[in-house]
């Protein structure tokens, strides 16, 4: 699935006619409430509440816990200067490398991923969507590409034939492909900060100071945007200024990560990938008054809390038995894909066993006229431990004492000589509320046969779905399951 490269201040401009003058956008909302009128053939529910702008903040964290044989500890006495993110002129808690992070440009050109890259994220997200969904009861969220990033930057650290082989079965991806495309999608989708767009993304490595790291190794890493800090896991300024640096780089969650989230006892080596998602809705959605029913996959019926918006010319794909909706009225040229069964007496989650929903078939494609959407309110909370994923997936040597994984980023010595992985938590919370929504998730370690054309579809999520927020070139941020609305 290539990405079609797009001018983007004058593609958000087209497609979303933005204003970032909030007065003035709710001004000419209520214009355009009082003058404008649907074709009868559109059957649009009337608006039934105010007009509120959707802003959608996504901040994701990602923690390898990394344990150290502590028969022997071997200070580091390298003095590199701090990086992009200041933390304090403590000596015990130092950088190790400089990252120049690429500036934001609304002019930018996005620079287009290969599709084998599109692909292998999305393949393993999906492999690690059937994970959480056989270890999940109710409903689920996490963050397929913050697991996909951090398990790369993990991989850095190893020259091993036999390991990166390894990484690369996993991640459905070879080295190289991974190193020229996480470049171009981190300068596509994660350095925006605008008041209507924002998303930011950074990857840290924590190595206690009684790690001999690897000065070439740091600075290799710089062009991965990988930054690299050293610090005393037992001094307790060191520890507050790692989760002062956490909680910094995380929207509007500044007490989210504490001591006990790290467990600095257990670990010598950290890795985060924190990632930032904000974006409003280009079009508004409105509250419907009231509630209505959800009906749960056992067979419950709750009340629920919806909102709705209509659609126009939006890409979905009609599939046998379920359709697959994309709703891209996100700034950005961000996009939410939402699948729901066209039997209302299949289980979407039943349907897509075996299916790899997040690779669309192009020969499935169809253009509705409009899609009269209509989703509840509700928040999600849960948490995953991937390192049993990624074992059965094929990256074994996590689960044991392992040099050759570790090599490149650490000077071993005989006394001195291995890494063993304790865990990989990923802690996750998602809202979708008429003001917003807003997530957080912290891991702790083509045209061929054309279908008949479509008038319109109207859809009611009154019972389980599936959704993905993607970037602007198709990776999978977050994924989640809607089984109960009311339930967290």
């Amino acid at each position: 699935m290539k990405f079609k490269k797009n001018n983007f201040a004058k593609e958000f401009k087209k497609n979303a006619n933005y204003n970032p003058n909030f007065q003035e956008i709710e001004n000419e909302l209520e214009l355009k409430k009082a003058k404008f009128r649907f074709p009868r053939w559109a059957k649009i529910t009337s608006a039934v509440a105010a007009c509120l702008l959707i802003i959608v903040s996504v901040p994701a964290a990602l923690i390898f816990d990394i344990n150290i044989d502590r028969d022997a500890k071997k200070p580091y006495k390298e003095n590199f200067q701090r990086g992009y993110i200041d933390v304090g002129d403590e000596e015990t808690f130092r950088a190790l490398n400089e990252v120049t992070y690429p500036k934001f440009d609304p002019y930018y050109n996005f620079d287009e991923l290969d599709e084998e890259y599109v692909n292998g994220v999305n393949t393993f997200a999906y492999d690690a969507f059937n994970y959480t969904l056989n270890n999940s009861t109710s409903n689920f969220v996490f963050s397929p590409f913050s697991l996909y990033s951090n398990v790369d930057m993990l991989s850095t650290m190893s020259e091993d034939s036999s390991i990166q082989s390894l990484y690369s079965e996993v991640l459905h991806a070879s080295n190289s492909l991974r190193r020229n495309n996480f470049r171009r999608a981190y300068s596509n989708n994660y350095r925006y900060k605008e008041s209507f767009f924002s998303v930011q993304s950074y990857n840290f490595g924590i190595f206690n100071n009684t790690l001999d790291v690897r000065q070439n190794y740091a600075k290799e890493v710089e062009r991965e945007y990988f930054q690299l800090y050293q610090m005393d896991y037992s001094s307790e300024s060191d520890k507050n200024k790692l989760i002062n640096l956490i909680n910094n780089a995380m929207v509007d969650s500044s007490s989210y990560i504490n001591q006990d989230d790290l467990d600095f006892y257990k670990n010598d080596i950290m890795i985060l990938s924190i990632l930032n998602f904000q974006s409003k809705w280009s079009d508004v959605f409105y509250l419907v008054k009231g509630t209505s029913p959800f009906y749960t996959s056992d067979g419950r019926s709750v009340s629920a809390q919806y909102m709705n918006h209509t659609i126009f010319k939006n890409k979905a794909y009609k599939y046998d038995k379920y359709y697959s909706f994309y709703d891209s009225y996100y700034a950005g040229l961000y996009e939410v894909q939402y699948l729901y069964p066209i039997n209302s007496n299949d289980n979407i989650l039943d349907l897509v066993k075996g299916v790899n929903f997040l690779i669309e078939d192009p020969n499935n494609e169809v253009i509705p006229e409009y899609l009269d959407l209509t989703i509840p309110k509700f928040k999600t909370v849960s948490e995953f431990d991937f390192k049993s994923f990624l074992v059965e997936q094929g990256l074994s040597f996590l689960n044991e004492f392992n040099s050759e994984a570790y090599s490149k980023a650490i000077n071993f010595n005989q006394e001195y000589d291995s890494i063993k992985i304790n865990n990989v938590i990923q802690k996750n919370s998602i809202e979708f509320r008429e003001e917003g929504t807003k997530g957080l998730s912290v891991t702790i370690s083509a045209g061929f046969a054309s279908p008949a054309p479509i008038e319109g579809i109207k859809v009611k999520f009154d019972q389980p779905f599936i959704y993905v927020i993607r970037d602007s070139t198709g990776l999978p941020i977050y994924i989640g399951v809607v089984n109960d609305p009311t339930i967290q």
